[in-house]
Parts: C-alpha cells; sequence; structure tokens
C-alpha cells in the first residue's frame, strides 16, 4: 500500500514527521508538522495519520518477556484471549491476528474479561492459578451470555458449548 500512496500524484508522504496540529476546518486545510525538531505549516486538502504496525509492548515492561510472542512481535493468544502465563489476557492490536480496529479492540476487552472472570470463578477457593483449567467431561457450566440455564460440554467437543436456550447435550 504504501508503495501505491508514493507512486500517486495526490498523495504526498513525510517519514519521520509528526502531527502536531490539524488546522481548519473538521476536514483538515492545514497541518503544523514536526520533522525532527523543526516545525513547519503545511496546506493540505485532508489528513491521514498513518501509527505504523509494529506492536507497542513495551508498557508491559518484564511481562512481554514471559509471553509467548509471533515473529512480528505480537503477543500470542489463544481463543479466550489467554496468554502463555497462566491468568494473564491480552487484547487488541498488540495481540496476533488483531484486525487493528477500534471496534475489534473494544470486543477483545469484553472477551478478555469474560475469560478472566470464568477463571476466577473456576479457581475460587485455590491459592494458585497454575496450569491450565479445564472442566472434566461431562461436567456441567454455566453459560453467563444464556441466563437460561447451564450447559454440558459434549465427550467428543470438550471445547464447544451447547447451543440455545439452556438444557443439556446426550453424549455419543
Amino acid at each position: 500500500m504504501a508503495g501505491r500512496a508514493e507512486a500517486s500524484n495526490a498523495i504526498h508522504t513525510l517519514a519521520d514527521t509528526g502531527l502536531v496540529e490539524v488546522r481548519g476546518d473538521e476536514r483538515g486545510t492545514g497541518a503544523l508538522l514536526r520533522q525532527k525538531e523543526t516545525d513547519r505549516g503545511e496546506a493540505v486538502d485532508g489528513v491521514f495519520v498513518f501509527a505504523g504496525l509494529e506492536p507497542n509492548t513495551e508498557w508491559l515492561g518484564g511481562l512481554v518477556d514471559l509471553v509467548d510472542l509471533d515473529s512480528a512481535g505480537h503477543i500470542v493468544t489463544d481463543i479466550s484471549l489467554a496468554t502463555s502465563v497462566p491468568g494473564v489476557f491480552i487484547a487488541g492490536d498488540v495481540r496476533q491476528f488483531s484486525a487493528a480496529q477500534l471496534a475489534a479492540s473494544a470486543g477483545d476487552g469484553a472477551t478478555a474479561v469474560v475469560s478472566a472472570v470464568r477463571r476466577l470463578k473456576a479457581n475460587r477457593g485455590r491459592r494458585s492459578f497454575g496450569g491450565p483449567q479445564r472442566q472434566p467431561i461431562g461436567a456441567t457450566v454455566t453459560n453467563p451470555c444464556r441466563p437460561t440455564g447451564p450447559a454440558v460440554r459434549r465427550p467428543s467437543h470438550p471445547g464447544r458449548r451447547a447451543r440455545g436456550g439452556g438444557g443439556t447435550v446426550p453424549s455419543r
């Protein structure tokens, strides 16, 4: 995409340049830019800020050294957004396969919270979170999204929940 933008006569890219201020109406008719330590005004037809694709995990400090990362530096999670460290969940653009969209990150946040609450409930009364916590086959689990009744895990698919208004799924 960067190559197409650079080839276009309608788009002018500025590397290593920060946007200090958008000037004009809501679309932007001017911009105050900072390149190194120099500020300059620029007339524009619009402003598009590209923040980049490199995951920002610096704020995690030493935790980033504990979790599994992919080759691009994104944090590897499972479907519940759990990391390789038991009890640690990650949401947003720093996770592997993120859609890198605000709405998707908000959904990730909700998923991570629900997963963390389920983990806490499963470990209630235990002193340690060590190792993955799985319900035994045939155990009754409560689905907080469907308060009408419990669901029972299928023996052949221990990771899937029964769907519908509650009840049970017979063993095969």
